[in-house]
């Protein structure tokens, strides 16, 4: 019998120096961009935290056995699991097989969109009543949230998609239209990927 609960899967690194937010450099160094990772990780999984009657997981890559993470999870009581081996895509049709066997609805998320609420969450978990799959576009061309009720409509959305391109939306898009798959598409976010996007934190409200 399948959880009446909704999924809500964060995807994330291990937090190990030099090896994260690599394209905010040279604008911090590494030390400074481990550090903003972190907290934009833990604002993220606090986010989550806070929506109530959902099973919420880590899926983190390459491992899961990071003192930070498991931390993290341990506050949050979140799951933890280890991505696969492979590209962003599959990696992510993956973990929507892995939940869906226990839930008809899973949102996923990075941790590079501290802009993300609560209320988007659950308003797009609420959507998935209508929709098979949703989408939270991000500015910058990409996504920042992706929810469905079916994993393997995913195999026919993140066909032929240059990952970490501007044309991450575009591309999933057509792939969309091309396989009859309808797709709502939600109130488009800022994630912070670039040296220009850092402005946009100044005065940011951080949940720790």
């Amino acid at each position: 019998m399948k959880n009446t609960k909704s999924a809500v899967v964060i995807f994330a690194r291990e937090p190990v120096l030099g090896t994260v937010k690599s394209r905010l450099s040279p604008a911090l160094d590494d030390a400074e961009r481990l550090n903003l990772y972190k907290r934009m990780l833990c604002h993220t999984s606090a986010v989550v935290g806070r929506i109530e009657e959902i099973d919420a997981s880590l899926y983190s890559v390459p491992d899961k056995e990071h003192p930070y993470l498991n931390a993290l999870s341990k506050r949050f009581d979140f799951s933890q699991q280890v991505q696969i081996k492979g590209d962003l895509g599959e990696k992510m049709t993956a973990a929507f097989e892995d939940v869906l066997e226990h839930t008809d609805k899973s949102i996923l998320i990075g941790s590079d969109c501290p802009f993300i609420t609560r209320d988007y969450i659950e308003s797009a978990i609420s959507r998935l009543n209508d929709n098979a799959v949703i989408i939270g576009p991000a500015t910058d061309g990409g996504f920042v949230m992706i929810g469905t009720t079916d994993h393997a409509l995913m195999e026919h959305l993140f066909r032929d998609i240059e990952w970490g391109s501007s044309d991450v939306l575009e591309t999933l898009l057509k792939n969309a239209q091309s396989s009859d798959i309808t797709v709502e598409l939600m109130e488009p976010l800022n994630d912070v990927d670039r040296p220009e996007d850092l402005q946009l934190l100044d005065g940011f409200t951080w949940f720790e």
